[in-house]
């Protein structure tokens, strides 16, 4: 998978909040400790695939792109700066290759049906509610990139500007919006699943 030249995650961001999880390991990252890249793989790589799918919905796709973020961050070491947060570099990185991989999709053939992911396997991957699961489809990407990275990851709207290439109040709007769209959405359906909600049976 390709890297967006001049827009790689250590270009642009001068300095992000250190996230308390690997805050321990950048001193050591950035000296070149072998064994600080791997403590970090453990501690964020599912993290990181998690995301990956989320935009891609491709198992092998995802691992693909959690690789390459490790690789890059190996590359760029030397010229990245010790207070930038190593997860929130990476998360932008994984998101960089994920937009990469949605474009050539769009300019490749169709793929043939017998080499789609298995649908079965995908959704137990996800292992989320099947109507969230509907209604979050019903976002745009850049909606539920950055619900994701709140809601799951629990970053706060600065780090997730910094990830997404934006700006602290647009990730609130664009969250508050993403909110409020799902909340209209699910509203019907557990309704429907109230008892207190249906019509009382006649006597």
């Amino acid at each position: 998978m390709s890297s967006h030249p001049g827009r790689h995650p250590e270009q642009g961001t001068r300095s992000i909040v250190q996230h308390p999880s690997n805050g321990d390991l950048a001193p050591r990252i950035f000296s070149g400790d072998p064994m600080a890249f791997t403590e970090l793989y453990e501690l964020t790589a599912e993290r990181l695939f998690r995301f990956a799918h989320r935009m891609l919905r491709d198992r092998g796709a995802a691992e693909d792109a959690v690789q390459h973020s490790f690789l890059e961050l190996v590359r760029a070491r030397p010229r990245l700066s010790s207070d930038r947060s190593l997860e929130a570099w990476m998360f932008k990185s994984v998101r960089f290759t994920c937009l990469d991989e949605i474009r050539r999709r769009t300019r490749r053939p169709e793929i043939p049906s017998d080499q789609l992911p298995d649908h079965g396997e995908e959704d137990a991957l996800l292992a989320i509610d099947p109507d969230l699961e509907q209604a979050l489809a019903d976002l745009t990407p850049e909606q539920q990139e950055v619900l994701h990275l709140k809601h799951v990851e629990g970053y706060d709207g600065g780090e997730i500007a910094q990830i997404v290439d934006s700006n602290r109040t647009a990730v609130y709007a664009m969250a508050a919006r993403a909110e409020a769209r799902l909340r209209k959405l699910l509203d019907p359906v557990e309704s429907s699943l109230d008892p207190a909600s249906s019509p009382p049976r006649p006597t």
